[in-house]
């Protein structure tokens, strides 16, 4: 596992390493990862031309958060978990972008042979591809479900 970490946050960076290890996928190597604040919310996007992640994460979220709308289910955003506080944002973020990563540079499925979708979402256009989309929800959903376990030890 080969990372570099640039966190413009005031999260301890070895919290912010913890929790990249823990969501890791097998066979991802050379990532940048950047972290910063915005807003009172949280996205972030995985760029595979450049093997980074780009991930914001808003100082006044506000908890429990529903991570994920209803009405992005039929693009294959499957991921509706509460999230307590600001860790198992990060591990579910971090999942899921890294697991977009992984898609494009590691596995041998075929996940860009699906359907684009093309909508709008809070005034910005957005493009995605279900099968991607499917599995990097159900993957960041799977980590933080071993996240909790773990926490509970």
């Amino acid at each position: 596992m080969n990372y570099k970490l640039i966190n413009c946050t005031k999260i301890s960076s070895n919290a912010l390493k913890y929790i990249i290890e823990f969501v890791w996928p097998r066979g991802l190597d050379g990532v940048n990862i950047y972290i910063k604040y915005s807003g009172d919310t949280f996205s972030g996007i995985a760029y595979t031309d450049e093997n980074r992640v780009s991930l914001r994460i808003g100082r006044r979220i506000k908890f429990p958060f529903c991570c994920g709308d209803k009405k992005l289910i039929r693009y294959g955003y499957t991921d509706m978990s509460m999230l307590k506080n600001t860790k198992e944002v990060l591990v579910s973020l971090c999942a899921h972008e890294l697991a977009h990563l992984w898609q494009m540079t590691v596995s041998k499925q075929k996940f860009t042979k699906t359907k684009l979708h093309k909508y709008e979402y809070g005034g910005t256009k957005m493009e995605c591809l279900y099968k991607m989309e499917k599995h990097s929800s159900e993957y960041a959903k799977r980590k933080l479900k071993q996240w909790r376990k773990h926490i509970k030890k």
